[in-house]
């Protein structure tokens, strides 16, 4: 019984054009960097629909406005979206860009609660993050509430509710630094 499939428009269109290039990959293993070429065509279409994470954010931060002119040319507002993420400056400067990019869901919903994302923007940095909540897990259950009822308070605000549901300090929202003996100092409030 053939399964069914469904393609990217315009890339490999028929089941047997999918099996074509998998007997193509299996004669040729020797060959990867052809074979690699290959796949990237199949789904050149895939960037537009789920762009890498760091230009998800840039895209999310231009349509809302968070910009400003340097040198003749439009910038993200670093530091105005730092302070209202409560993430390090560094995340939005070179992080974000980085390929090995690990992106957790705590950084996702600081994002969305520090820029007052809508749930359609919140669900597009989450995917283009590869993450997705789970309700078997009280943390994401915490998250959930603070998106759906708490959109509008602040990072501090919000790890208040965090910290009474028990969620531990590294896991609420913001940047987090490390005290002495590596002890946590809790939520840094600014990057001076």
């Amino acid at each position: 019984m053939p399964t069914s499939v469904t393609f990217l428009s315009g890339s490999v269109s028929t089941q047997e054009e999918a099996q074509a290039i998998i007997k193509e990959i299996l004669d040729n293993v020797s060959n990867a960097e052809d074979i690699w070429k290959k796949l990237k065509l199949v789904y050149k279409e895939a960037k537009s629909l789920a762009m890498p994470f760091g230009e998800t954010v840039e895209d999310i931060l231009r349509e809302k406005g968070f910009t400003k002119k340097w040198g003749g040319e439009e910038i993200i507002d670093v530091p105005k979206v730092a302070k209202l993420t409560g993430l390090s400056p560094g995340i939005f400067r070179t992080n974000m860009w980085k390929s090995d990019c690990v992106v957790d869901i705590a950084l996702v919903i600081s994002m969305a609660i520090g820029l007052k994302l809508s749930p359609i923007m919140t669900n597009r940095l989450l995917q283009s993050a590869g993450l997705a909540f789970r309700l078997d897990n009280p943390e994401h259950i915490a998250y959930i509430f603070l998106l759906e009822y708490c959109r509008n308070m602040s990072i501090p605000e919000c790890n208040k509710i965090l910290d009474g549901l028990g969620i531990r300090k590294t896991r609420q929202l913001g940047s987090h630094q490390r005290g002495k003996n590596g002890e946590y100092e809790g939520y840094k409030k600014d990057d001076n």
